[in-house]
């Protein structure tokens, strides 16, 4: 089964059972808010996944996720914020509908934000998602302070925006904080059809 997060997360190791992080709070303030040309269109990664991005008002996006799981194709919404911290792009996704969707989308049973670095390469854009496997033992260690709770193999920060920006800030160049990128190859309109 091909399940959007799992594309791109490591395998947690025995003592941590998170395998996905969210959070109540947003990951951006209306300052860090930041737009993209080559964002907007549909993005596939092997033919299995689909994101279709289209441009709405104040640095908003509607995503529509489209995945194969077990030859059915499941459609789920969210609303996207692109924002900026220090050199890199975040993208910011929350569920827009009932979790009537694929696996990721049933992730969000309790409405919540996941964040992934994004980065554009040509026709290349690549998703970096947080690594829960990593920032469940930092917090366990003590080395990273975050009001939090596991439940469903999720990760949930409680924390505010403020010291979940300082997290992906001080971390956002280290390898092990993020998951193996994802992909995905712009679709021309003529792949469309």
């Amino acid at each position: 089964m091909l399940g959007f997060l799992s594309l791109g997360l490591a395998a947690c190791d025995e003592d941590d059972s998170a395998v996905f992080v969210s959070s109540v709070q947003p990951n951006f303030t209306e300052l860090d808010l930041t737009t993209d040309g080559a964002l907007p269109g549909t993005w596939s990664y092997e033919g299995e996944l689909t994101l279709v991005f289209q441009s709405r008002e104040q640095s908003q996006y509607d995503v529509v996720l489209e995945e194969n799981e077990n030859g059915k194709r499941r459609t789920s919404h969210f609303e996207g914020h692109l924002f900026r911290l220090g050199p890199d792009t975040f993208l910011d996704l929350y569920p827009t509908q009932l979790p009537d969707g694929s696996e990721f989308y049933q992730l969000h049973f309790f409405p919540s934000h996941t964040v992934a670095k994004i980065e554009f390469f040509g026709d290349e854009m690549r998703l970096t998602f947080l690594s829960a496997p990593w920032l469940s033992r930092e917090i366990k260690d003590g080395a990273i302070s975050l009001p939090h709770a596991i439940t469903n193999g999720a990760l949930l920060l409680t924390a505010t925006t403020k010291e979940i920006q300082e997290v992906l800030s001080a971390n956002s160049s280290n390898e092990q904080a993020f998951s193996e990128p994802i992909p995905f190859e712009q679709v021309t309109h003529e792949e469309e059809r």
